[in-house]
């Protein structure tokens, strides 16, 4: 298990990841996708993960059965939340 902070991530594109694919039309395709790079040193060397963004939030809508279970809707946080979308500023604001 590895344990990290948001304060401790760094934002990346998974094309930053040098074994992402040999192929082009993957790396190409899957390279914009967002991701998080965490740098850990250990005694030894220092270790870098990418974590794609889908990945991260999957694991954390997956602890929770609520999260799991709103994610079958595209409306749960119209539904439990107010939700105002500020097209002019490309904003939302969730309360």
């Amino acid at each position: 298990m590895i344990e990290f902070g948001v304060s401790g991530l760094q934002q990346a594109k998974l094309i930053d990841f040098p074994n992402l694919s040999s192929f082009t039309s993957v790396r190409n395709k899957d390279g914009v996708q967002n991701s998080f790079i965490y740098e850990d040193e250990t005694f030894y060397s220092k270790i870098r993960y990418h974590i794609p963004q889908l990945e991260l939030a999957r694991s954390l809508f997956s602890i929770s059965l609520y999260f799991c279970r709103s994610c079958l809707s595209s409306t749960a946080l119209q539904q439990e939340f107010d939700v105002q979308y500020e097209v002019e500023r490309d904003h939302l604001d969730i309360t």
